[in-house]
């Protein structure tokens, strides 16, 4: 399990190269906030590059743009096939937009020829509600990964990756009603 992100610009070799020499178990690189949109496509080739160079034991996630920009599918076609981890998906509004993204992925994979699910899926509102911690009560984190091979069965379930899964007692109430079926099975911490 990652316990740090770093952040990379999509577009810069030299800060992917010192990512890479940090202490950070995982790094993003990062097409939406950090690429102008004139910036976009050379920031595909880069990723392609910086996929293609070695990594060594750091998973290496792409923030792709939002699903409604017009720059995902963009996105999703250039780096799939380089491999990375997994996507990070920004700016979700729910769960229909992680089963669109799952689907996106499905394709993108079979026409690269890669194995079915070897690409993660990473809502970004996971992460405290995908927001900043505004108070000086601690936000819980729960780190997941969708398993979208189980978005096919009945359950749509969701793969969590710890290994004790506690979440606060008002940690439910931050989550979406639509989202909050995901973590029922999470018990409360005292």
């Amino acid at each position: 399990m990652s316990r740090s992100f770093l952040f990379v610009p999509a577009d810069s070799p030299r800060e992917f190269e010192r990512a890479l020499q940090s202490s950070a178990d995982a790094l993003i690189l990062d097409l939406e906030d950090s690429v102008s949109e004139a910036a976009k496509p050379q920031a595909r080739d880069t990723i392609r590059q910086m996929l293609a160079a070695p990594r060594g034991d750091k998973a290496v996630w792409v923030r792709i743009n939002p699903l409604d920009s017009g720059w995902a599918l963009d996105d999703l076609r250039a780096v799939v096939g380089s491999r990375p981890f997994g996507i990070a998906l920004p700016k979700s509004r729910g769960g229909a937009d992680v089963v669109r993204l799952a689907h996106y992925l499905d394709a993108f994979e079979s026409a690269a020829d890669v194995p079915p699910g070897s690409v993660a899926l990473f809502d970004s509102r996971l992460l405290s509600g995908a927001t900043a911690n505004r108070s000086d009560k601690p936000h819980y984190l729960v780190q997941a990964a969708y398993a979208r091979r189980w978005f096919r069965d009945s359950t749509q379930g969701l793969r969590l990756a710890a290994a004790r899964l506690e979440v606060g007692r008002d940690f439910l109430a931050t989550v979406a009603p639509d989202d909050r079926g995901l973590f029922a099975h999470l018990r409360n911490a005292s």
